[in-house]
């Protein structure tokens, strides 16, 4: 094992630490390609919270969820595909 300076970043991370920097690339670029089609939603609702406006519940429609999940399955999917 040796010393703490002298570990591999096998040892280290418990995997191999430069295989995993694509995989959150990937995931977080499809975070944001899901989140895009909400802008405008979001952009209301900063307006009404800025504005004094409170509500119980902020109901965020199904579709934009579902495309949300779906783009970050295919982009962790591609970054497997890809780096593997």
């Amino acid at each position: 094992m040796g010393a703490p300076w002298q570990q591999s970043d096998t040892d280290v991370h418990g995997g191999d630490a430069a295989g995993t920097g694509p995989h959150y690339s990937f995931a977080l670029i499809g975070l944001t390609i899901g989140m895009f089609s909400t802008r405008k939603l979001f952009r209301v609702w900063s307006g009404e919270i800025n504005e004094g406006v409170r509500r119980d519940r902020y109901d965020y429609p199904r579709s934009h969820l579902v495309f949300c999940v779906v783009s970050m399955i295919v982009m962790s999917f591609a970054a497997f595909v890809l780096t593997g």
